[in-house]
């Protein structure tokens, strides 16, 4: 295949040579494979993309073992490439060596189809040996036993973040800077009591907030979420209006600073089952709406440096003072302590990843090689 035979020359010459696809639409029928070091897959953006035309079920683009790979500016199985037949957009599995893959301009299926496990871009089994840099990336992201990887998304959009596997060795770092879920069913499932960090999570137009599942036999996770604003439409159907959704999911969750914004007035936070997890709300305003929470016994609820704004007087004045609450105790600042802590090792990773230098890896205790953001333009 003319596709496959181009990628395998820039992988051969390597040293920052790219398989460059002009603008265009371009039939495969068969899994394109990228495997090598120092080089690049590109189009034109939107304008280039890969249709599926091959068996139903199949693998638009398999990963497996980059050293220092980029794919770039490239359509993928987007739904507005047309209907494909395809499982999977774009699979990276696990690396034998030490790898190092980056995804820039990569549009995948996801966007405003409230299909969280179809299609888009895949991670399955990546290690501690594997670092994953996500510039921009559009579209549903799926992560299973990847706990241990290094994977850091500094902007990427829409569709549904999956994160589930029942490895439990999970000493790695999942970590989002800038994301946005627009029209979803949930903007995050965390399955499986994983762990994650994100430092500006924007959810719009969503039936539901966020999904968090574990079972006994699962290690305690963490989940660190703050963003600019999340808004989802009321609608009488019990399964949706869930800010928070929280199923035997151990650990500590912390939500904030955030702006809670109008819809639904009464925004859910139910949390079911005998696995004990910390709910730590800081920081936050809540404008036109407010918290009903809706937790069960293994459930300690924290409020911190929250208000309110355009709502009436409280129905509940207990709940609202709690919310008001500004003395918080050694307990509550070692739960704010670890969200800070979350939010420090992934403001290190994009340094170390996307803008480093000699002086940086000193400071840092880390002396890595300098890693390409992208290939050189002009």
């Amino acid at each position: 295949m003319a596709l496959q035979r181009t990628i395998d020359a820039a992988a051969a010459a390597s040293g920052g040579a790219i398989a460059y696809l002009p603008t265009g639409r371009y039939a495969i029928s068969r899994t394109l494979r990228i495997t090598g070091r120092d080089f690049f897959v590109g189009g034109s953006g939107w304008c280039t993309a890969l249709l599926w035309k091959g068996p139903e079920g199949g693998v638009m683009v398999e990963v497996r073992d980059p050293q220092r790979v980029t794919l770039e500016d490239l359509m993928i199985g987007a739904h507005d490439a047309g209907a494909m037949r395809n499982d999977i957009d774009i699979e990276q599995v696990g690396s034998t060596n030490a790898s190092h893959m980056t995804y820039d301009g990569v549009y995948v299926f996801g966007m405003y189809q409230k299909a969280p496990l179809r299609k888009g871009l895949r991670f399955t089994n990546v290690t501690e040996k594997d670092v994953v840099v996500m510039p921009h990336v559009q579209g549903n992201l799926r992560f299973v036993d990847c706990g241990r990887a290094t994977v850091v998304a500094n902007c990427s959009y829409e569709g549904s973040v999956v994160v589930e596997g029942r490895d439990q060795a999970r000493d790695g770092l999942l970590g989002f800077q800038t994301r946005l879920a627009t029209i979803v069913s949930h903007g995050l499932y965390l399955r499986d009591n994983h762990s994650i960090v994100m430092s500006d999570f924007y959810v719009e137009q969503a039936d539901n907030g966020y999904l968090f599942e574990g079972a006994s036999q699962d290690p305690p996770g963490r989940a660190t979420i703050t963003g600019a604003k999340f808004h989802s439409f009321t609608s009488d159907d019990p399964a949706k209006n869930h800010l928070l959704d929280i199923r035997n999911y151990r650990g500590q969750i912390a939500i904030g600073p955030y702006q809670f914004y109008q819809e639904p007035k009464r925004m859910r936070m139910k949390q079911q089952g005998e696995a004990p997890v910390d709910l730590l709300v800081w920081g936050s305003g809540w404008y036109g709406a407010k918290p009903e929470a809706q937790l069960g016994s293994a459930a300690r609820l924290v409020a911190v440096g929250n208000e309110f704004y355009g709502t009436a007087p409280a129905a509940d004045p207990a709940t609202e003072r709690k919310f008001f609450a500004e003395a918080p105790t050694d307990a509550v600042l070692t739960l704010l302590s670890r969200a800070l802590d979350d939010l420090r090792r992934l403001g290190e990773a994009d340094l170390r990843l996307n803008h480093e230098t000699r002086e940086l890896h000193h400071d840092l205790g880390e002396p890595r090689p300098l890693l390409p953001r992208g290939r050189p333009r002009g």
